[in-house]
């Protein structure tokens, strides 16, 4: 008896694996179809997303057909809960809308600080030049300096 039980578990774990393995094929298989399709259309429709058609024409193409109860379901038969799905996808909307103008405005900002960036490292540049003029000023001036205070030194000595 435990032989028959262990054996019908395994069977059946070695059919659902069967099945995982059949359904990731196929999912493979539609990838491939679907790319295939997409690269058939013109240039401007290759960015638009396939209707409900044209998604169930390539997964019955992929291998078995289409379970829609399982795979296309989406939403309350009853007709009292379609304002509540309007509701959910307008607010869906109004989100989506909120955060592309947050996107926006986060470039934006990221964009001027960047450019403020950039201009203070130009300002330090510039800096560092004027700085290296001046040390290479004050190096000449102490040159000459001293020269003067060598052929002061050597005229004082001629005189005596």
């Amino acid at each position: 008896m435990n032989l028959r039980l262990l054996t019908s578990r395994r069977v059946r774990t070695l059919q659902k694996k069967k099945d995982g393995l059949s359904h990731v094929l196929k999912r493979h298989m539609y990838i491939r179809i679907s790319q295939e399709y997409r690269s058939t259309l013109p240039l401007e429709s290759q960015d638009r997303p396939f209707t409900q058609e044209e998604n169930e024409n390539l997964w019955n193409e992929s291998g078995e057909p289409l379970e829609k109860k399982k795979s296309w379901y989406c939403g309350s038969s009853s007709s009292s809960f379609d304002g509540g799905d309007r509701e959910t996808i307008s607010a869906m909307e109004s989100k989506i809308a909120y955060l592309n103008a947050e996107l926006v405005a986060v470039a934006e900002r990221e964009k001027k600080r960047e450019e403020r960036e950039k201009k203070r490292e130009e300002e330090i540049a510039a800096a560092k030049k004027e700085i290296f003029f001046l040390h290479v000023r004050l190096a000449v001036m102490n040159r000459q300096g001293d020269e003067n205070d060598k052929s002061n030194k050597e005229s004082e000595g001629d005189e005596e």
